[in-house]
C-alpha cells in the first residue's frame, strides 16, 4: 500500500507498506519525506570561458519560474561558494580589472530562487591566458 499526505509546511509524507521478505511475509512500514520541487527549470547553463587577461567576461543563465538570482564565486583554492555583492540578475559581468591570471580557475554559479525553492546552475570556469 502507498499513502501520501501533505503537512502544514507543504512537505509530502509518503508511507509505503509492504512485505519485508517473501519467506516470512513480515509487514514493515517505511516513511519518506519528499521535498517539493523548486518550480525552477534551468534552460541555459552558464558556459566556461577562456579570455585574455584584463578582458571583461559575461556569464549568463536562463531559467523559467525564477523570481531571483544571486551569482556566487568559488575562488581558486577555496572549497566554498560566496555571494558576489550586487550580482542579482541573470547575467554576471566580471570586469576587466578582475580578470587576471590569479583569477584563472575561479568557478561561477548562479543561485536561482522562486516562491517555492532554490536551484543552482552548473559552475562555469574562468580561464585567463
Amino acid at each position: 500500500n502507498i499513502t501520501a499526505q501533505k503537512n502544514q509546511k507543504g512537505q509530502a509524507s509518503i508511507t509505503l507498506t509492504g512485505f519485508r521478505s517473501i519467506e516470512n511475509k513480515q509487514q514493515s512500514e517505511i516513511e519518506c519525506y519528499v521535498k517539493a520541487s523548486s518550480g525552477i527549470n534551468i534552460t541555459s547553463q552558464p558556459e566556461s570561458q577562456t579570455v585574455e587577461e584584463e578582458e571583461a567576461v559575461t556569464f549568463s543563465v536562463t531559467a523559467t519560474g525564477a523570481t531571483g538570482y544571486q551569482w556566487q564565486l568559488c575562488a581558486v583554492g577555496s572549497a566554498a561558494y560566496t555571494d558576489i555583492s550586487g550580482a542579482t540578475t541573470a547575467e554576471l559581468t566580471v570586469s576587466s580589472a578582475d580578470v587576471t591570471t590569479s583569477a584563472s580557475g575561479n568557478a561561477y554559479r548562479c543561485k536561482i530562487t522562486s516562491a517555492t525553492g532554490t536551484a543552482y546552475s552548473e559552475a562555469a570556469i574562468l580561464t585567463v591566458e
